[in-house]
């Protein structure tokens, strides 16, 4: 039997990347040549279905889509990709999990601010609100808001280290380019923003994998997003367990507590249903959409179903006597996400 060790892996992009969404290609497609977005912009961050694609292709001891059916490949991957519609617990071959998708330099790690956190120029650590004084009644039940979010303010779309706290506004950058669609005959020009990732930092995973060590795995690069961008592949096996490097990043947002309330937070996107947002006493959200794609014929074609994901970042705060609820795996969906790092919450407690 293989033994499963956990390794650190990072994705370094060689330049500026796009990662598209649904808003991005719009699917369906556009109902005229002029239906065309102006400006479109690449999310901060692959998603987690993308770094699981790109860690089961590198590998994949025989490359190419004639060689998928081969027994050793499926053995080390498994018999097909990711689906977040599969109504059956999918294996993935030696992968047995995948972390939730990190920022990291060197040993620091860095995960999305929490969406709580009170957005200010003079605040540079973590801070979430405190006082949640108001009520609002819906059909479920009483729910709370807080006058310290500020709408002008916004949500910070940063990120936190999970050594000090400190919010980082300057990991990822914004690169615009004009683009043309050449289909359109008319307003065919649109602005393309690409991102860039802060030179010496890499996104990052961690993953429980069987077979061989990894760490002279002979893929050094790999591509992903619009585009194909390069990023250089590094492997390091690691004593930890993915446990315990979430167990670090609880400690850290912990430090940072409210009075009455237990607070979840989404150290990645999340497929949820109904619970979450009917004992949450308080939520605040982004949402991301993911469809899945699948494979036929040796053709890729995208699912009808369009999932939106509540986005890594995003807070829920409940009554402090509720007990742990599984959001995780209540469902086949769940589960098979959970697998490839979806689904990751980190629990902070009151004082």
């Amino acid at each position: 039997m293989n033994k499963v060790a956990v390794y650190k892996i990072t994705f370094t992009p060689s330049g500026p990347y796009f990662f598209g969404n649904e808003n991005t290609f719009k699917y369906p497609k556009a109902k005229s040549k002029e239906d065309n977005p102006y400006y479109i912009r690449s999310e901060n961050t692959p998603s987690q279905s993308t770094v699981f694609g790109s860690l089961r292709y590198i590998l994949l001891p025989e490359k190419g889509l004639d060689k998928l059916k081969l027994e050793h490949n499926i053995a080390a991957i498994g018999e097909s990709g990711f689906n977040m519609d599969n109504t059956t617990i999918q294996t993935f071959g030696l992968i047995k999990r995948m972390s939730a998708v990190f920022i990291s330099k060197g040993d620091e790690l860095f995960i999305p601010t929490p969406f709580d956190h009170k957005k200010s120029d003079e605040i540079t650590e973590y801070t979430p609100f405190q006082k949640y004084d108001g009520l609002i009644t819906t059909d479920k039940s009483e729910k709370l808001y807080t006058e310290e979010y500020d709408a002008k303010e916004g949500i910070s779309e940063s990120f936190m280290s999970i050594k000090d706290n400190q919010i980082c506004n300057d990991l990822i950058s914004v690169e615009v380019r004009v683009g043309i669609n050449r289909n359109n005959t008319k307003d065919g020009f649109f602005k393309k923003e690409y991102k860039n990732l802060k030179a010496g930092y890499s996104f990052c995973v961690f993953a429980e994998i069987g077979g061989d060590d990894l760490e002279k795995v002979n893929i050094q690069t790999v591509s992903m997003g619009q585009g194909k961008v390069p990023f250089a592949v590094k492997f390091e096996k690691i004593d930890k367990e993915i446990k315990d490097v979430y167990d670090i990043v609880e400690s850290a947002i912990n430090k940072k507590t409210i009075e009455n309330y237990k607070r979840f937070y989404c150290l990645s996107d999340m497929v949820v249903g109904c619970a979450l947002y009917d004992n949450a006493k308080f939520a605040i959200v982004q949402t991301r959409e993911h469809r899945s794609f699948k494979r036929d014929a040796g053709k890729y074609t995208k699912s009808q179903v369009l999932h939106r994901l509540v986005k890594a970042g995003s807070v829920f705060l409940v009554d402090d006597n509720i007990e742990e609820i599984d959001f995780a795996q209540n469902t086949i969906s769940q589960k098979n996400s959970y697998t490839i790092g979806y689904n990751q919450i980190i629990t902070i407690k009151n004082n």
